[in-house]
């Protein structure tokens, strides 16, 4: 190799970390009051599918209760309140992933014509 050539690699190098820097000091945008009610929205969803699932594995235990009692329909009934509550519970946290997803395309977006 000559000078010449490990001139422009010297150059190449240095530009690159430059512009690498300079993309790195670029503040970030903020969230507009839209996109942190969407954030907090998402978070609320999440908290009451958290609880929602502790009351499906509640009465999970009661349906196990029931059905060692010797009380099979009443077993069957809590069985399958907890598993629409537990399906509730997910579909809820679908939703709010699905709304988070959304809202980080949307900020790469903002990046990006920033």
């Amino acid at each position: 190799m000559n000078i010449r050539t490990l001139c422009v690699l010297l150059f190449v190098a240095v530009f690159s970390v430059a512009v690498y820097a300079q993309d790195a000091t670029k503040p970030k945008p903020e969230l507009t009051p839209e996109q942190k009610a969407k954030v907090e929205t998402a978070k609320s969803k999440v908290q009451d599918a958290k609880q929602e699932m502790q009351k499906a594995r509640e009465t999970m235990k009661q349906a196990k209760d029931a059905k060692e009692a010797g009380n099979t329909e009443q077993a069957k009934q809590l069985r399958d309140q907890a598993k629409e509550a537990a399906r509730s519970a997910r579909n809820e946290v679908k939703a709010a992933k699905e709304t988070m997803r959304e809202l980080r395309k949307e900020i790469r977006e903002q990046r990006k014509k920033n």
